[in-house]
């Protein structure tokens, strides 16, 4: 998953991403370059990308069952988006998902 949030932004970004993702004691961050940074919040790992006109955040690959997933997306992943949108008043917002199965799609139905 990536979500593109675009406008102009600086590298002092980072202090206003920092007091959202650093909320718990269980909350970690790398810095990986002056326009990167990588957090780890329990089971969910960020990275955060600033370029030029946008500020990507991706989450990394994580495998979890249907229940958990439904969980993280709308307890986690949703309140940090919501966050950070009121922070960075991007102007426009690109959001990006792929879904994989491990061994197909076990939502299809028999036939």
């Amino acid at each position: 998953m990536a979500i593109e949030f675009h406008r102009e932004y600086d590298v002092s970004i980072f202090t206003k991403i920092e007091r959202i993702f650093l909320n718990s004691k269980n909350s970690k961050v790398q810095i990986l370059s002056d326009s990167r940074r990588q957090f780890k919040n329990n089971t969910l790992s960020y990275d955060i990308v600033l370029n030029d006109d946008y500020l990507r955040i991706e989450l990394n690959d994580l495998e979890v069952s249907y229940r958990r997933s439904i969980r993280i997306i709308k307890d986690e992943i949703g309140k940090i988006i919501e966050e950070v949108n009121k922070e960075l008043r991007p102007d426009s917002t690109e959001y990006y998902l792929n879904i994989r199965f491990k061994e197909g799609n076990p939502f299809y139905g028999f036939i």
